[in-house]
Parts: C-alpha cells; sequence; structure tokens
C-alpha cells in the first residue's frame, strides 16, 4: 500500500543542497563526520529555507553532500534531479521495521519536520522498479509538489522535458527518459511490482503502464520495448489532505 501521507500542507520547505554536481558525489572521497559535526555544518535555522546552502567548512573539506549523509549514518541511498522541474534531492531508503520513517523526519531523523524523499522498503536505488515518494507541500511548493499535475500531457512535456539524473554509489549518474504518468489508487497493486522473470516480464510491466496512463512521451511504446529498469516518482494528486489519489510518473533507462 502506497502510504497514506505523501501529501502535506503545513508549509514546510523542501531541503535541497545544490552546491555540489550530482555527478560526482557517487565516487567522491569517504569522509567521517560526527553527528554534531554534520549538524554544525546544516544549523537547524535553515531547515526554514527553501534552499539549504553548504557553509564554507563543508567546501573546504573536499567532500559532497552524499558523502556526508552516508558517512554520518542517515540512510541516504540516492540523489534524484529533475532539472526541468527544480527537483534536486536526497533519497533515503525506508525499512521494513518502519516504512513510513521519513515521511515526517528530516536528514537528520528530527520530527516534526515535512519529511524527505524516501524509496519503498521493498525497493532499492538500483533494482529494476524503484518507487519513491515524496510530499506534495501544499501552497510553498517543494519537495515532488510539481509533478502533481502531471498525469496532463501538458504539464507532462514541460516539466519532465529534461528527464531525471538518478545517481547512486553503485551505479553513477544515469539519466532517464520521462515514459508516462497516471493518477492512481494509493491501494494500487499494479504501480507496486518489484519483481520480474526477467526482461520481458518488466517490459510487458511497462507497457501495462502505458496502456492506463493519462500522459506519456511521444515515443514511450518504442522507448519501453529498449528499457530495462525505471524509477518512477510518487506524490499527492490532490491539494486536500486524506485524499487516496496519487500522481504516478515513471521514467526508463
Amino acid at each position: 500500500m502506497f502510504d497514506k501521507n505523501v501529501h502535506d500542507g503545513r508549509g514546510s520547505a523542501t531541503i535541497s543542497v545544490d552546491a555540489f554536481s550530482r555527478s560526482r558525489f557517487h565516487n567522491a572521497r569517504r569522509t567521517r563526520f560526527s553527528h554534531d559535526e554534520f549538524r554544525s555544518l546544516f544549523p537547524a535555522r535553515h531547515i526554514c529555507l527553501r534552499h539549504i546552502h553548504v557553509r564554507s567548512e563543508l567546501l573546504q573539506r573536499r567532500t559532497t553532500v552524499y558523502t556526508v549523509l552516508f558517512r554520518v549514518g542517515w540512510q541516504v541511498t540516492a540523489w534524484c534531479s529533475v532539472p526541468s522541474a527544480g527537483i534536486d534531492l536526497p533519497v533515503c531508503q525506508a525499512t521494513d521495521e518502519d516504512p513510513s520513517f521519513w515521511l515526517a523526519h528530516d536528514l537528520w531523523g528530527s520530527e516534526p519536520a515535512a519529511g524527505t524523499p524516501y524509496l519503498d522498503h521493498r525497493t532499492n536505488a538500483d533494482a529494476t522498479h524503484v518507487l519513491c515518494y515524496g510530499h506534495h507541500l501544499m501552497g510553498v511548493g517543494g519537495m515532488f509538489s510539481v509533478l502533481q499535475r502531471c498525469h496532463e500531457q501538458e504539464a507532462f512535456d514541460r516539466t519532465l522535458a529534461d528527464g531525471l539524473l538518478w545517481s547512486t554509489p553503485g551505479s553513477g549518474t544515469v539519466r532517464m527518459q520521462p515514459l508516462c504518468a497516471s493518477v492512481v489508487d494509493m491501494d494500487d497493486a499494479s504501480v507496486q511490482r518489484f519483481d520480474f522473470e526477467g526482461t520481458r516480464a518488466f517490459r510487458s510491466w511497462l507497457d501495462g503502464q502505458l496502456r492506463r496512463s493519462s500522459a506519456k512521451a511521444t515515443d514511450a511504446t518504442d522507448t519501453a520495448r529498449g528499457a530495462s529498469r525505471a524509477v518512477t516518482l510518487v506524490t499527492c494528486s490532490s491539494d486536500l489532505a486524506g485524499q487516496r489519489e496519487r500522481t504516478v510518473v515513471t521514467f526508463v533507462e
């Protein structure tokens, strides 16, 4: 089941660190930081800002934001960037023990907060199908809010024009093409598919997603036939909290 609270209307801003190139974060030198040291580089007062700007101390260490987060123990597992949508965010990994933890926790594991983009606990950042959740922050924007209307063809074409840059330590940075988008119920089982018996089964699943989508790429059918993996971004479709509809946007490599 999709997490029930992917929508958040409390007005907290997104956390975005844009001082480093996401194309280099996965192979940076690993440097260990203590919890207090990390927080001193990212003061709590910055949470209320639209962007967190990395302080000079971090730059002088010649490391990357991802490396810092990874080494101090937070479950940051990927970096999600959709340039034409203004999305540029670290992504955490949910666990079986607490699959909804990141809905209301920031990168320091503190609450209350607007949450952090995170992967479904049944998948991982390098899986054949990655399912990634992010809040729709009503009123202030940020997080995955801009994806809300991408089930409409005009918004799909405009917002996703540059595709998705998906970065992980294991696979580096991969550019994925937008394939399709739709609105589904929060209990929709088809989107929550993670196990495939080979490439043919995976591409058949993609074809099924295409058939029921309300917005798609012009060459979507051919793109799906050659795809090897997919990342689906999920956010709430409604401006009203507590609704069941979810906008799902699928990118493929």
